[in-house]
């Protein structure tokens, strides 16, 4: 167990390079989920409500203060505030209506994370997956997998709310 609270995970940079941008989260990382939906919407009209980030506060609830000042692009940050965590991001992978996947910070640099959703056509709908694996010095003793999980539950219960 003390290894687990003392893992810090991978560099930001090698987190957003050799990770995120290869399709990859954190496997070592203390912190996990991941959670697959069918919302019943075309991959475009999923696409628009999931890439228009100023616009996440709509449709998932907990998100707030979102700021992408240079407008959404690869390797561009942007900030955002989930549940009351300052998140600072960076989009690493952006495949229209197949793949967003972002690097994250928050807690003052102490917890990194991946974020991942894929997106497939499947009959008139479409297969939205999202996993995400978050790393920090003593992050299982404030934060679980469990909550995670529920989040990411939450945020495509959101996604696919708005979208149908």
């Amino acid at each position: 167990m003390r290894g687990r609270l003392l893992y810090r995970g991978p560099r930001l940079d090698e987190l957003h390079q050799q990770y995120a941008k290869r399709g990859r989260i954190d496997r070592d990382a203390q912190v996990q989920a991941f959670h697959s939906l069918r919302i019943e919407a075309p991959p475009d009209q999923v696409w628009a409500l999931l890439s228009d980030v100023p616009r996440w506060p709509a449709w998932a609830a907990t998100v707030r203060d979102v700021r992408v000042p240079e407008g959404l692009a690869v390797d561009l940050p942007f900030s955002w505030r989930i549940q009351g965590s300052k998140i600072v991001s960076r989009i690493a992978v952006l495949t229209p209506e197949r793949e967003m996947t972002w690097t994250g910070v928050c807690s003052g640099g102490m917890a990194k994370a991946v974020h991942r959703h894929r997106l497939r056509a499947e009959g008139d709908g479409t297969v939205v997956s999202a996993e995400e694996s978050i790393a920090g010095l003593l992050l299982p003793l404030f934060y679980s997998s469990e909550k995670l999980q529920q989040s990411m539950e939450d945020w495509l219960a959101g996604l696919r709310a708005a979208a149908e």
